[in-house]
């Protein structure tokens, strides 16, 4: 699972949806649905907390994304990265 740094793949705790971040991005796809369109998301980091939601963390602060419902919510306004969302060398 990928916790930390600019580029990686992680799995949501079910393994439906899977993240593909890249430079400030992150695109969401549905494992079960190989049609459907992935989800793009603004975000420097991401980790899944949920089967279907991943904290992400913004310029903004910390951040919940429900895949579902395709909406995001802050959660913690001009916080610091959490443990999981810290990039390590």
């Amino acid at each position: 699972m990928k916790t930390s740094g600019e580029y990686g793949l992680s799995s949501s705790t079910d393994s439906r949806f899977l993240a593909v971040g890249y430079a400030g991005e992150a695109l969401i796809l549905d494992a079960s649905a190989v049609d459907a369109p992935p989800q793009q998301v603004s975000a420097q980091d991401q980790c899944w907390t949920g089967p279907q939601r991943a904290v992400f963390a913004g310029p903004r602060g910390i951040e919940v994304y429900d895949v579902i419902t395709a909406t995001r919510r802050v959660l913690i306004d001009g916080a610091s990265h959490p443990e999981c969302l810290v990039r390590r060398p």
